[in-house]
């Protein structure tokens, strides 16, 4: 013989519940965390402090303006040794980063050294001064700096 069906909601009974039975929420039906952008100080409150407006062109360092991308042997400035850089060669610069792909992950105005297209008078192979295949030198317009550069 079946038991009675139960007909009113007074009837039934509560679930029972233990001390070690404790609900979980699903974290796949949680709604996501509110995500606040952080507060920046202004030029006023911290002056010097906050780095100057980037021009359009570093403001558009992607797929689209990038003619050339990737790892190049560069040498330092005072130490004269050499150090791996991530360079990328756009329309008007040439940026150099530490990591590769850096400008992506902390915006544009992360690089090691940005130079522009306009103000290298010359590009000359170096391979007589500093010894090493595929080396090249940039020389600067109006600083007459040099920058060389292997790959």
């Amino acid at each position: 013989m079946a038991p009675p069906l139960v007909e009113d909601e007074d009837d039934v009974l509560p679930p029972v519940i233990r001390d070690n039975d404790i609900p979980i929420e699903n974290p796949l039906m949680a709604p996501p965390p509110e995500i606040k952008p952080p507060i920046l100080p202004t030029e006023e409150e911290a002056p010097g402090m906050i780095p100057g407006p980037f021009s359009s062109e570093e403001q558009k360092i992607d797929a689209f303006n990038i003619y050339k991308e990737g790892w190049v042997y560069k040498q330092s400035r005072y130490l004269k040794s050499w150090r791996q850089r991530w360079t990328v060669l756009t329309r008007t610069h040439l940026y150099t980063y530490k990591m590769e792909q850096e400008y992506l992950l902390k915006g544009p105005g992360c690089f090691t050294e940005c130079i522009e297209c306009s103000d290298i008078s010359k590009v000359r192979s170096a391979q007589d001064e500093v010894g090493i295949d595929n080396s090249f030198v940039l020389t600067t317009r109006n600083t007459k700096e040099q920058f060389y550069f292997y790959c």
